[in-house]
């Protein structure tokens, strides 16, 4: 959905467009009561940064401690350093109805190392409770700050759902 922030001061226009494709600034200044000048610089598309949500798995950390848990796994890349990043990362299980939220996640990265350019996080699961057999999958949306600015990332998800005997 194409959205529009307006931000009005002194005789200085600031129009923000956020659309599917890229976030664009149009400046408009005021210089005589005659004169307008208009620059629309790209600031940030679509390609700058990707979202890539790996498929749910059973941790093998997890499980050396005896436990049983599903496991996304997230990462943020770009073309510039990312200063900051909110992870918002859902684990979603197939019921009857569909896929259902079984837990969310938000995780902030503030100075992301050891490089700004890819964040990953590892740290978001859910502990089995039984062996039935489902069906899960991830999806994923991130906040990147860049230059000082946030910028919403595409929305992800898992490349396809898996089945585990890991019932919650």
């Amino acid at each position: 959905f194409p959205v529009t922030i307006l931000a009005l001061w002194l005789s200085n226009s600031w129009v923000l467009s956020l659309a599917q494709d890229t976030i664009a600034l149009t400046v408009t200044t005021i210089l005589s009561s005659n004169a307008v000048e208009v620059a629309s610089p790209v600031l940030f598309t679509k390609d700058d940064c990707r979202l890539n949500v790996e498929n749910p798995h059973i941790s093998t950390s997890i499980l050396k401690r005896n436990e049983r848990a599903i496991k996304a796994n997230v990462t943020s890349e770009c073309i510039y350093p990312q200063q900051k990043v909110i992870f918002r990362i859902i684990i979603q299980k197939h019921s009857w109805f569909g896929f259902r939220e079984v837990q969310t996640f938000i995780r902030p990265i503030s100075n992301p190392k050891p490089s700004p350019f890819k964040v990953t996080i590892k740290d978001a699961y859910i502990t089995c409770t039984n062996f039935i057999r489902t069906e899960y999958r991830i999806v994923a949306h991130a906040y990147v700050w860049i230059g000082g600015q946030p910028y919403p990332s595409l929305f992800g998800q898992s490349e396809k759902p898996q089945y585990f005997n890991c019932g919650t």
